[in-house]
């Protein structure tokens, strides 16, 4: 009886496991990555394919929004992060950096601000524009080649990320108070995946709006997905999207079941994980959280368990091994009885 409770109890928990597990998908919440504004964290992760330093700071104030502009000498950094905390701290030491405003976004780019030699590249490092939503931004020094920023806010108001080239950028946009959602600046460049998540073989629409090097005169988009956080590592191209006049695509598209190397790395099954579609050149890329693959094939009549053709025989295994396995219960049981 020891036995069977305690298999009993396993079952439970294992069963209370997956529940949680199919409930709490805590890579949901950074799945629709969208050209508005939203003050939720912002993660991007790209495969490494170079060294980048990160060389220069500005602050812009627009009709409806601020943006900050973080330069980079070289491609976008295989991660950086932007989202609020309560007190951004800098790496290493652990200190409180000092911000003018209420509310603080945390920007944590892997790019140093030295080069090689550890000579200091960025200029300058610190702005106070005091505009309607940016307060200050502050780029003190970076550690073990990675930088931390902090960006004090007026309150906290959402944000979008964009990536830019020629020259490299990170750009930030913070949304004026009073205007939450404002709308799309034209001349950005977004990119809008619905739904965010679901699992392999789902169909998912892909629209995107400026999504190749500003001047370029291609009527086309080449879109990619490819891998993000946990998931297979890798890729698959999903071809030139037809843009529209006003350099506008949509197209729909299917979460492939397996993933190509990447740079001769990865390749294999679609894992569940955070992926990205972004574009060639990574100008616009929005995340996909795959839940789960697909659930195999039922297969063919005779192909399930004690329905083919050696069933007779396995049945007559089974049901011998069940009278034998009796029979021995029985026979330690009157051992027992006799000793006592």
């Amino acid at each position: 009886m020891r036995v069977v409770r305690h298999l009993v109890r396993l079952l439970a928990a294992a069963a209370a496991a997956l529940l949680i597990t199919a409930v709490f998908d805590p890579a949901a919440g950074l799945a629709s990555t969208q050209p508005g504004f939203s003050t939720q964290p912002r993660v991007v992760e790209h495969p490494p394919i170079g060294f980048a330093k990160l060389v220069g700071l500005r602050a812009g104030r627009h009709a409806s929004f601020d943006r900050v502009v973080f330069q980079l000498d070289g491609p976008i950094p295989a991660y950086y992060s932007v989202r609020y905390v309560p007190v951004v701290r800098l790496d290493g030491s652990g200190a409180p950096l000092r911000l003018r405003g209420t509310a603080f976004l945390e920007v944590v780019v892997r790019a140093p601000t030295h080069d090689q030699d550890y000579r200091p590249v960025l200029r300058p490092t610190r702005l106070r524009p005091d505009f309607p939503a940016l307060r200050e931004v502050n780029a003190p020094g970076s550690f073990e080649g990675q930088t931390t920023a902090g960006i004090g806010v007026t309150r906290r108001v959402g944000f979008r990320v964009l990536e830019l080239t020629d020259p490299t950028r990170i750009v930030i946009d913070l949304a004026h108070p009073g205007q939450p959602t404002p709308p799309v600046d034209d001349g950005a460049a977004g990119l809008v995946v619905s739904p965010g998540s679901g699992p392999v073989g789902t169909k998912v629409t892909v629209q995107g709006h400026g999504c190749n090097n500003p001047g370029s005169t291609s009527t086309s988009t080449d879109l990619v997905f490819q891998s993000g956080q946990e998931g297979t590592v890798g890729a698959v191209g999903l071809g030139e999207i037809p843009n529209d006049n006003q350099g506008r695509f949509r197209t729909t598209v299917t979460i492939p079941a397996r993933m190509d190397p990447l740079q001769d790395v990865g390749g294999g099954p679609t894992r569940p994980g955070t992926y990205q579609f972004t574009t060639r050149p990574p100008i616009c890329s929005a995340t996909f959280t795959v839940t789960s693959t697909p659930p195999g094939p039922t297969g063919s009549p005779g192909t399930l368990p004690f329905t083919g053709s050696r069933s007779p025989l396995l049945l007559a295994v089974g049901g011998g091994l069940l009278v034998a396995g009796a029979g021995l219960l029985l026979l330690i049981r009157r051992r027992a009885g006799l000793a006592s």
